[in-house]
């Protein structure tokens, strides 16, 4: 279902209530992440966070803290479908644009693509199709 224009919004949000408001306008956030581009973007702005206590709203801007050297770099999530949505407690947490899939604490020799594999691989488009292509090549590279 696409909802373009204030008009359409107003509509879903008088039928419907705030809460699918809220869920069409983050629809439309992971419909803006379906490219690579966009993507691999995300990772590159400093993003601005908040602690999530009712008494105290303490924020911050944090930037990607992982070097390129790592297997898990910008480039490397994004094409396994993720794009950066750091949180307090998870600075380095990443959500994959279609299955909403979100993964966190991130080392140097991680593998986005298997990772995301295992964890979705029977549920995420993206992780079956994208990621899954290591496990359809046979030792001999065919």
């Amino acid at each position: 279902m696409c909802i373009a224009g204030s008009v359409g919004i107003r509509v879903v949000r008088h039928v419907i209530g705030s809460k699918a408001l809220i869920w069409i306008l983050q629809l439309n956030f992971v419909h803006a992440m379906e490219s690579l581009q966009a993507r691999v973007d995300s990772f590159l702005k400093s993003k601005r966070i908040r602690k999530a206590a009712k008494s105290n709203s303490t924020s911050t801007t944090v930037k990607w803290s992982h070097p390129a050297s790592f297997n898990a770099n910008p480039q490397t999530l994004a094409e396994a479908g993720f794009y950066w949505a750091p949180s307090w407690e998870d600075r380095d947490s990443v959500t994959c644009f279609l299955c909403r899939k979100e993964l966190s604490d991130w080392n140097e020799e991680d593998d986005p693509f298997q990772i995301h594999w295992e964890k979705c691989g029977r549920s995420c488009a993206w992780a079956m199709l994208r990621c899954g292509l290591s496990q359809d090549i046979a030792d001999d590279g065919r």
